[in-house]
């Protein structure tokens, strides 16, 4: 029930991020504060709430960072930084939540933030297939790494989900740029 909530706070948000235009920041950026405080603040005597409110938090700071990118009127390329910087900072942050909550959850987000980190951030430049290609490939092997670090740290079977999603997105990389190979 717990982590059903979490969801519905999270929908319930993205919902008031859509409709009310002129309070949608302040009460996101409250609810946001408020999330991150709850879940520091009850994690050493209630860390399963501790936890989702952690989730609920870190998955309100991308509705955050839409609505303050739909404030700013970037131009494109300013919004492929801005959000090369935010996929940057959510891997960070899933990437400490990880560490702080001991979670797989946590690994497999941070995981798929710097994947998109590394998308964008090939956007900034117009960047061709195969540069984006790469630079999925570089993330990957973060990735790995970071699979190699959670075995060391947790065990084999902490490392896991990561270490499949990983693989999967090898894979799917290895037939992209395949298909690519053979269409051009």
């Amino acid at each position: 029930y717990l982590y059903l909530g979490a969801f519905f706070v999270i929908a319930a948000a993205a919902i008031l991020a859509a409709l009310v235009e002129a309070a949608r920041l302040p009460v996101l950026l409250i609810a946001t504060a408020l999330f991150a405080g709850g879940a520091v603040g009850f994690k050493k005597r209630l860390p399963q709430p501790s936890f989702a409110l952690a989730i609920v938090f870190s998955f309100l700071l991308p509705i955050d960072a839409n609505v303050i990118s739909q404030s700013l009127n970037l131009s494109t390329q300013s919004n492929e930084i801005y959000w090369t910087l935010v996929f940057l900072l959510m891997a960070v942050i899933w990437g400490f939540g990880t560490w702080f909550y001991s979670s797989r959850v946590f690994s497999v987000a941070a995981f798929g933030s710097l994947i998109l980190t590394a998308l964008r951030f090939s956007e900034i430049f117009n960047a061709s297939d195969e540069w984006n290609m790469f630079s999925v490939g570089v993330a990957n092997m973060a990735g790995l790494l970071a699979v190699h670090f959670l075995k060391k740290w947790k065990g084999h079977a902490f490392s896991q989900p990561l270490f499949f999603l990983a693989q999967f997105a090898q894979v799917l990389l290895l037939a992209i740029s395949f298909s690519s190979m053979i269409f051009n």
